[in-house]
This record gives structure tokens, sequence and C-alpha cells, in this order.
């Protein structure tokens, strides 16, 4: 499950990230609340405000405390995706790996190759004194990942945070799992589904 970060501008963040800062002693809380309009990935920076708002007015919206089912999640799940990398919904069935399927039809999109022609690269990486490249990291499931840190706890509301009075209910680390670490659509409703029914006990 992603994170609200009390030191960033943009508050959603990997799990991974908080590792490295003080958070080891304090008490998580998953906040649930309306989810909120996200830009959809995109290679353009050119877009006028209008654009913006066009595209982010067509986010599907889910609310936590008022869906009943498990296949609510999924199809929300489905149309968020499909909303942010622009995607046929078609292709983003609840199985369907979410990098090597998934993120590899934006690829073969962005890079205007089938599907079967994507190859990924490195990122960060050197150069040796005779200037081949050296170290890095592959680019395969770099866009998922962004996604995952940056813009799906607003796609569907839930967070974890470290503030009390923000929180909707106590959690400890594990409790859930984390978005991450999700191979499908199936696996992220599966945490979903089980904050769903916390939130049903907890507001009962």
């Amino acid at each position: 499950m992603n994170e609200s970060s009390p030191d960033t501008h943009n508050p959603m963040v990997n799990i991974d990230q908080f590792k490295m800062n003080t958070h080891d002693d304090q008490q998580m809380y998953v906040r649930v609340t309306p989810s909120i309009p996200i830009l959809p990935f995109n290679d353009k920076d050119d877009l006028s405000p209008e654009e913006e708002r066009r595209l982010m007015a067509k986010t599907p919206f889910i609310d936590f405390r008022q869906v009943l089912s498990r296949s609510e999640i999924v199809a929300h799940l489905q149309a968020l995706i499909a909303h942010y990398f622009q995607l046929p919904i078609k292709l983003v069935t609840p199985e369907a790996d979410l990098v090597d399927e998934i993120e590899r039809h934006i690829w073969a999109r962005e890079l205007e190759v089938n599907f079967e022609e994507v190859e990924y690269g490195k990122i960060l990486c050197g150069r040796d004194d005779n200037g081949e490249l050296t170290g890095g990291l592959s680019d395969r499931g770099l866009l998922m990942g962004f996604f995952m840190a940056m813009d799906f706890a607003d796609g569907v509301g839930v967070c974890v945070v470290y503030d009390e009075d923000s929180g909707t209910f106590p959690v400890a680390e594990g409790d859930y799992g984390n978005y991450a670490d999700c191979k499908n659509i199936n696996e992220l409703a599966d945490i979903l589904e089980a904050v769903r029914l916390k939130l049903m006990a907890v507001q009962s």
C-alpha cells in the first residue's frame, strides 16, 4: 500500500522510500477518502490547462465508504489503469501481468512497434574509460512503478499516513501488503477488498 509523505509536496510515494525515513516507531493509519482526478500518463509537455482538466475529468471515481463488492473494485481498477495509460480496457484484464503485459502494451504504443518487438533498455547508466555504458537499471517496470508510487493512491483514495487525525483506522506494516508488489489487478483488488471489509467493521 502506498504511504502519504509529510516531507514532499506530492503526498504519495512508494513504501520503500519510507524505510529510509524516521517512521519506524510511528503508528501507521490507513486513510480512506473519495478518489481524486489524476492526469493520465503522456509524453507531451505542452498540454494546456484546459486539456489537462479535460483529461483529468475522465478519471474513474470510487469511494470505498460506498463500495459494496469486490467486483466493483476490479471494475474500477480496470477503468483507472486504462484511463491512466490511455489503453483499450479490453487489454486491462484482471489477470494480465501489470508489467509483462499491460506495461508492454504501453511501450509498444510509445515505440510504435508490435507487442512482441518491445525491448527494454537501461537507465542511470555510467560510462567506462572506453565510453561503453556500465551499470544502470532496466527500464522494465518503470512506467508501472511510477504510477504506483505517484498517482495510484489518489486514483483509489486509499493510502497510509502517520497522522492519527487524518487516518481512518490504525494499521501495522504488512497487514495489507504493498501496491507495488502486486502482479495484476486481482492482487491489487485483494488489498483494497481487505481495506473495504475493515472499513465496514470500523463503521459498524
